[in-house]
């Protein structure tokens, strides 16, 4: 069980989870959906958005080079899958991945995280004209014939899918795999345990799929503003996700009630993120009960608000004045019109630059270590680092 997660690791987290935007390749009943558009038309605004961080202050060479040192420190294998499957460029600078569209679809209870978590369906079909399903399948196989980690996973072929599994699965959880295929426009990937052939039909667009009365359905329509590319996370009911996951007794504690009581109210979320020309955009958008369940909603944030602006107020050591993040935090904004509540944590580059020189090194953070070589290329271990550092902003 454990091997088939790292696998799932391996196979999703890389910037796949954002094909052309489709809803019948949603399950109706998904909790959760994330779609990404014209992802292929990021290198038109990207000079001007590095040229703005430049001016901020931002080595902005340094993490391009960070950002391709992590990748080149994966195998040539996982080099090779990425190629294939999200069309990079050998410099890795662009991709010819046009969108994304990523669903989560939660069993019915959640009371054992483990054990209920593992009949979940992740679906993620990614829309590259030029994906090269062969390739990537090879490359897959390369990787599990020289791997640990993949060295107790076994290949079959069901119908168009090349399926991944444990050999020797976990006898107390459903038979989980991961599981992809080509697309007529790129690639399709299933990961889940149990009844295969429902969870192939669902990613093919065959099963009952999200419809246009749908909360979902706000998933696939473009952010108001944006020109260039886009992400759109869609959650379809908070309030019922938390009633699925959380007994009735440890809802109705007042503790509970007073941290994440707003919860229970709360039902689309939707988290828009694109780029305008001097700022980028974060805009969080919750559609609650009623107005009154929205007002309360709006002052918890609020409050959230407040108690982050005090823990900042105080410089953090080794700064000098207010935090970047106790600025930006002061102009985050939230209001409540009717059943909606808006946050708006959007932020300017100067903004972002100020976030990204703090994962930056400082002199001084590692005066007993031995001056490096300016021309030895960095470490696995320090590229890992570095973009870790960028992914957690």
């Amino acid at each position: 069980m454990k091997r088939w997660k790292y696998v799932a690791l391996c196979a999703l987290a890389v910037p796949l989870a954002w094909a052309a935007p489709n809803p019948a390749r949603v399950p109706a009943n998904a909790d959760l959906v994330i779609v990404g558009d014209r992802l292929d038309q990021g290198a038109r605004f990207a000079d001007a958005q590095k040229e703005a961080l430049r001016k901020a202050g931002l080595d902005v060479d340094a993490f391009s080079q960070a950002q391709r040192a992590n990748l080149e420190a994966c195998s040539k294998n996982v080099q090779a899958m990425l190629k294939a499957a999200l069309g990079f460029s050998d410099d890795w600078e662009t991709w010819t991945t046009r969108s994304t569209v990523f669903s989560l679809t939660l069993p019915e209870r959640l009371d054992n995280p483990e054990t209920d978590f593992a009949k979940a369906i992740l679906l993620l079909a990614v829309e590259n004209p030029k994906a090269d399903f062969a390739a990537f399948d090879a490359a897959v196989r390369a990787e599990a014939a020289t791997s640990e980690q993949l060295g107790d996973m076994t290949f079959s072929k069901s119908g168009a899918w090349t399926v991944l599994r444990d050999k020797e699965p976990d006898p107390n959880l459903p038979d989980a795999f991961l599981a992809w295929r080509a697309l007529p426009d790129g690639i399709a990937f299933a990961m889940s345990g149990g009844d295969f052939a429902k969870v192939a039909a669902l990613a093919e667009g065959k099963g009952a799929a999200v419809t246009a009365e749908s909360p979902l359905a706000a998933a696939f329509q473009a952010p108001k503003g944006a020109e260039g590319p886009w992400i759109n996370l869609m959650v379809r009911d908070v309030s019922d996700i938390v009633k699925r996951s959380v007994p009735a007794e440890t809802l109705a504690n007042p503790s509970v009630q007073m941290a994440a009581g707003w919860q229970k109210d709360a039902k689309a979320l939707r988290l828009a993120c694109w780029q305008e020309a001097d700022k980028q955009r974060f805009v969080l958008t919750l559609r609650a009960t009623d107005a009154a369940a929205a007002t309360k909603i709006r002052d918890s944030l609020l409050g959230m608000k407040a108690m982050f602006a005090m823990m900042l107020a105080q410089p953090q050591a080794g700064q000098s004045g207010v935090s970047p993040f106790a600025k930006w935090l002061n102009e985050v904004s939230c209001e409540a019109r009717g059943d909606v509540v808006t946050l708006d944590l959007s932020m300017d580059y100067a903004q972002a630059a100020a976030f990204l020189k703090m994962a930056q090194p400082q002199p001084g953070d590692a005066e007993d270590e031995e001056p490096e070589d300016e021309d030895e290329p960095l470490s696995e271990e320090e590229a890992k680092a570095t973009l870790d550092g960028l992914e957690t902003l």
